[in-house]
């Protein structure tokens, strides 16, 4: 997840645990909007600077990429509720590995 801040910054957290993962700093003005790309690896960020950023983020990962890893740390296909707290879209759990 990417979020905008108030301290002219945006942040990249972990959905699942919560952490914060990377704070991306440049802007000058309050970041308003931040938000991943359709690549699912850019940031797209806009502030009150009248700027707006794109940028790389090479720890981003496609999430039926992480869908995957996640059903082989576990053994199994992933349920309803697990589906739902990790963000990982219907589409992705019949995708065998």
């Amino acid at each position: 997840m990417v979020t905008g801040s108030l301290d002219k910054t945006a942040r990249l957290w972990d959905t699942a645990s919560g952490k914060e993962l990377h704070v991306l700093r440049g802007h000058e003005g309050v970041v308003w909007s931040a938000q991943f790309a359709s690549d699912g690896k850019t940031v797209v960020t806009a502030s009150f600077d009248k700027t707006a950023r794109l940028w790389r983020c090479i720890m981003c990962r496609p999430v039926d990429e992480l869908a995957v890893e996640l059903r082989k740390a576990i053994g199994r296909e992933l349920t309803d509720e697990e589906r739902l707290r990790f963000g990982v879209p219907e589409t992705t759990v019949s995708t065998k590995w």
